[in-house]
């Protein structure tokens, strides 16, 4: 028994620290990722830029404007990796996967948004920049792409377009928010009120999410006497 607690101990030791250091990484690497998006932000802001990136959301659409998520490639066609909020004042008909070359005026994340709440859920999301686009002469559509974060992203929204019509819009909105990061058919309501209680992150997918989810699972997996290895 001596022998085995002593091994459980090394064994749990061992985890946190491969833990411990992998989540430090993940830290620095966070914090590098956005100090570099905001040096670029402030370096493009206000000019004028021609990018190529890959649509990989919709983030609304209304009267004469519609708002796009967008994995940039290239800017004035040198390498870039960043991620940029698209808005544009026409009526755009981009999909989900469409690569694109599009010219318009960079605009630092903070003049993208009303509120500072939508400002951090944008970061939170991972955008770094923002674009605006004025005419439909200014975008070229180049192809499409058939990256794995696109093909999640139809996934993702196949699933809420699923509960939607399995359970209706706003009985739908909450679920797809936390179990996918689909807050498009989310209640205005819904959200002001998690605003509002301060637990408007709750709504962005998290470790706790994960964990709630992945636990549930292992449950299941249990009651249906499935081999431990197996469910790891």
């Amino acid at each position: 028994v001596m022998r085995l607690c002593c091994r459980c101990s090394r064994v749990t030791a061992v985890t946190g620290m491969v833990a411990a250091v992998v989540a430090a990484l993940g830290t620095a690497q966070g914090a590098s990722f956005r100090d570099k998006g905001k040096t670029l932000a402030d370096t493009l802001a206000g000019q004028t830029h021609t990018l190529r990136a890959v649509v990989i959301e919709m983030r609304g659409s209304g009267g004469h404007m519609a708002s796009y998520g967008m994995e940039v490639k290239e800017i004035d066609g040198a390498s870039a990796q960043v991620y940029a909020i698209l808005t544009c004042d026409y009526e755009a008909d981009f999909q989900v996967g469409n690569e694109i070359l599009i010219r318009g005026e960079a605009i630092r994340p903070e003049d993208t948004v009303t509120s500072l709440a939508d400002l951090y859920r944008m970061i939170s999301d991972g955008y770094m920049l923002g674009f605006e686009s004025y005419g439909e002469g200014d975008s070229l559509y180049l192809g499409e792409s058939e990256g794995l974060s696109i093909r999640m992203t139809q996934w993702r929204r196949s699933l809420a377009a699923t509960m939607e019509v399995l359970f209706g819009r706003e009985a739908s909105g909450l679920p797809a928010a936390l179990l996918l990061g689909e807050r498009d058919g989310m209640p205005d309501t819904v959200r002001r009120d998690f605003s509002r209680a301060g637990v408007a992150h709750m709504l962005a997918i998290s470790g706790m999410h994960m964990c709630l989810l992945l636990g549930g699972l292992d449950t299941l997996l249990r009651k249906l006497r499935v081999r431990k290895r197996v469910r790891a």
